[in-house]
């Protein structure tokens, strides 16, 4: 599994990310998103991959993780682990990073430096060749900070992950 293209960050905060993985020894790269038929289908129709992540840092829970409030006004904890399964046979995955509430900012007042890593793994597991359904690592641990945190001119946020980075400075002004 390797990353397709450089990541990027979009408006609002988010760290894009897109992978895929290679179709076979030749080393032929089939891309997530081709036309036509799908050269992975044969291999890879009984294997699963997945995104597995758990929380720790400014924030409690241990089955589920609520990020400290304020500044992370979320009004329901993450999963802890947080998963996402899908069928391998797709060839690739978009992986985007926010802050970590679907790309709408949510964040309180009082403002104060805050933050929580997600530590990540990549993971398959294939009914043909693993018979107990156990979920082996592809690629991992990969590490995603979110903070808060003061720095001239005003209070910002950043994601991180890999060493890229997407920051987007907070109102200043408290929502009604």
């Amino acid at each position: 599994m390797r990353i397709q293209s450089t990541p990027s960050t979009t408006p609002g905060g988010t760290l894009h990310f897109a992978y895929i993985w290679d179709a076979g020894m030749d080393g032929v790269v089939t891309n997530a998103w081709h036309t036509g038929p799908n050269p992975l289908a044969p291999d890879l129709d009984a294997c699963k991959v997945r995104e597995y992540v758990t929380y720790s840092g400014d924030g409690t829970g241990t089955a589920t993780f609520m990020p400290s409030n304020p500044p992370f006004a979320w009004s329901a904890p993450l999963e802890n682990p947080t998963t996402f399964s899908f069928d391998a046979d797709i060839g690739g995955l978009i992986d985007d990073h926010d802050d970590g509430r679907g790309g709408v900012p949510t964040f309180s007042h009082p403002y104060r430096n805050a933050s929580f890593t997600g530590t990540q793994y990549y993971q398959f597991n294939c009914s043909i060749c693993m018979d107990t359904g156990e979920w082996e690592n592809l690629q991992g641990p990969l590490y995603i900070e979110r903070s808060v945190y003061l720095d001239d001119p005003g209070w910002w946020f950043r994601v991180s992950k890999e060493g890229y980075t997407s920051f987007i400075q907070l109102s200043t002004t408290p929502a009604p």
